[in-house]
Parts: C-alpha cells; structure tokens; sequence
C-alpha cells in the first residue's frame, strides 16, 4: 500500500502551471500524461473556463487519490491507463518511498528502496484521439519514457501541433536508452521548437548539455505564436 503519496496543496511546478494556463484559451483541451495526485488538472481545469482534461495515471492507488482531488471537476475525465508506443499490458515499477517515480523502467534500490510491480494498461496517443478530442495542449511527465509517448503520437503531430510541456531529465532517459536531445529532435521533426521557461519568459532550447539545470521543456510549433 502506497502511504507516502504528496499533497495537492503545493506550489510544485507552480512556475510552469502559470505559463501553461497562460497560454490556453477557453475551450481548450489538456491531456495530463502522468497526472500523479492531479497537480497540473486541478489548475487547469479551474483556470481555464470551459476547458476540459483528460488525466492519464496508471497506478491504482494514485489514480484513486487523483479521483478524490477532482471529484468536484465536471470538466475532468480520469483515466485508468498509462501511454507509450503500443497499446497492451506493462509492469510498472513503484516505490513506496518516492510515490511520483513509478517507472516502466527498473528503479535502483539503494535509491528507490523496494519497488513491487503494477500491472497496469498502457495505450497510445494516436489511439486515444480517434475517440477523445484532439488536445490543444499535452502535459507530460512519465519518468523517462516521454519519448515511447511521442512515438505514439504520430498522427496527431502530423495533424494538428499542440503545446507540449514534458519533462526531460538525462538520468531517467538514460534508462529507456535515449538522451533527452532525441526528444528534441524527433517533435522538430513536425517542426516544434524547443523552449525553455526563464525569468518568467519562454526562450529557446536548441539543446540539452551536461551543463542543463532544467528539467521541463516547453515545445510549440511556428503556428501558434507566443
């Protein structure tokens, strides 16, 4: 039983919740990939009027706390699955010490402690919008595995260019066995732009180095303009 998991009420990220709602219009739709207690989907869906989010969290036992955050929300749809390149059944690696790190990756345990795996569904962005809405913006946060999502994704960059907000940390990427500047590369393909989020202001990101500090990245496309 998972007996650690972290509180709504924070200022978690608070810096890059700000930007994102910032950035949406009324009516937008935000897909929360990796939507943990619902950090990101609360402030949307409150802060941005007649928007809807799709939050995607796998784990039982955090989607359940996810649920109780936006029971009030008419405007919020939880899902029971997580999102990657295929579409199946995964175990997901968590721990009891850091609740915010389930993983389809292993986790090492001098750091993590003891994982258990969670069998958990898993299915892919493509497959989700041919019966969901196409999302105006995507929240990603998924301990590394960003890139299975993009790779899932396919139809929908080419289609239509949502905003993207993901996390990319080398030592997690490391994992699935990519550097975060392939990320970079692979949605430049459908012509997104990097940026990161400075003093307040988005500037752009060619690329990740030893010497990066951030760990979210914002990518847009030339058709939306900041």
């Amino acid at each position: 039983m998972l007996t650690k998991l972290h509180s709504l009420d924070t200022s978690y990220e608070q810096a890059e919740r700000d930007m994102l709602i910032s950035l949406a219009k009324p009516g937008d739709v935000l897909f929360d990939i990796g939507a943990y207690v619902g950090w990101y989907t609360v402030d949307f869906a409150r802060k941005v009027p007649m928007s809807t989010v799709y939050a995607f969290e796998p784990i039982p036992e955090i989607r359940a706390e996810l649920a109780r955050n936006v029971k009030n929300f008419s405007n919020v749809f939880c899902y029971r699955t997580g999102l990657s390149n295929e579409i199946g059944e995964v175990d997901f690696n968590v721990s009891e010490r850091e609740t915010g790190t389930a993983s389809m990756a292993p986790l090492e345990e001098d750091r993590f402690g003891p994982t258990v795996p969670v069998r958990c569904h898993v299915t892919t962005i493509d497959h989700l919008c041919e019966s969901l809405p196409l999302p105006h913006f995507i929240k990603c946060d998924v301990e590394g595995a960003e890139l299975k999502v993009f790779l899932g994704a396919i139809k929908l960059l080419e289609k239509t260019h949502p905003i993207i907000l993901t996390e990319m940390l080398r030592k997690w990427s490391a994992r699935y066995g990519y550097h975060p500047n392939n990320v970079i590369d692979y949605l430049g393909t459908f012509g997104y732009n990097c940026f990161v989020l400075r003093g307040g202001k988005l500037e752009p990101f060619p690329e990740m180095t030893d010497d990066t500090v951030e760990t979210n990245f914002f990518f847009m496309h030339p058709d939306r303009k900041l």
